[in-house]
């Protein structure tokens, strides 16, 4: 995607973005159910991708209506390529094991995603408001973080397998 965006488009595919991540992390919930404890984190997860949409949408109504027709700065369109690749459907077919799982986990959390909720805050927020939305990020970065203290290693994850899928 080499277009420019509009500060419109901006917020309604982080919102998508968002929703998606929150399908794929209740998938994993579904997948993982008989492991209590990995299904709960998942479903936070879930919970927590909710939360952001919740938060992307409160600022999209807080700007005015001829700012939403302005174009984003060229970094956002960079950015929310990643998301609109993430397809929950098809990354749940991916995860053969917790460790895929947490691996993907990473990878959709880290990767771009992080960076554009920093730019939509660092653009639309006050000062104030900014610390709180960035310590509520930071706070789920840290629970992706500390996925291996809870479930273990590489090789203690790639033993804990999903239910079988229905095809």
């Amino acid at each position: 995607m080499s277009e420019r965006l509009t500060i419109e488009e901006v917020f309604k595919l982080s919102a998508s973005a968002e929703e998606e991540a929150s399908k794929f992390y209740a998938m994993l919930a579904e997948s993982f159910s008989e492991r209590q404890d990995v299904a709960q984190f998942f479903m936070d997860m879930s919970r927590e991708e909710l939360g952001h949409l919740k938060w992307i949408r409160q600022m999209h109504k807080k700007i005015a209506p001829e700012k939403l027709k302005e174009l984003a700065p060229n970094r956002a369109a960079e950015l929310i390529n990643t998301f609109l690749k993430f397809k929950a459907e098809d990354a749940i077919n991916e995860i053969r094991s917790l460790d895929d799982a947490y691996k993907l986990s990473v990878k959709l959390e880290f990767s771009e995603t992080g960076k554009l909720h920093e730019l939509i805050i660092d653009l639309f927020e006050d000062s104030e408001k900014k610390k709180g939305l960035m310590k509520l990020l930071n706070e789920h970065f840290e629970k992706i973080r500390s996925f291996s203290s809870k479930f273990g290693d590489s090789v203690v994850r790639s033993g804990i397998l999903p239910k079988p899928r229905s095809s």
